[in-house]
């Protein structure tokens, strides 16, 4: 699955601006949906996280969260941030799946 997304209206060509997130490979950039599932995924974030897009998209992000990061409730607190301010926030994550 391609983090790109067609243009409305423009004969399901993908957006310029997609494919240039797409192919960015120094940073990991992704859209979670409100609820926090995965909804797209760059180059750059399988990189640098060390997931496929089929394996992540759709799943949580709260999956990138050490347990103790999980526990004190790091994922809601950056959701509840961006609901807030209505922002992106940039911050560092563990690479690949902290859980084993």
């Amino acid at each position: 699955m391609s983090a790109l997304t067609p243009r409305a209206g423009r004969d399901d060509k993908p957006s310029l601006f997609g494919m240039l997130v797409d192919r960015v490979v120094d940073y990991a950039i992704f859209l979670h949906t409100p609820d926090g599932q995965v909804a797209s995924w760059n180059a750059g974030a399988r990189r640098l996280k060390g997931y496929e897009a089929s394996e992540i998209i759709g799943h949580s992000f709260e999956r990138f969260y050490t347990p103790d990061d999980r526990i004190a409730n790091c994922p809601d607190r950056l959701t509840s941030l961006v609901e807030d301010q209505g922002t992106t926030v940039s911050f560092w994550l563990p690479a690949g799946d902290v859980d084993q």
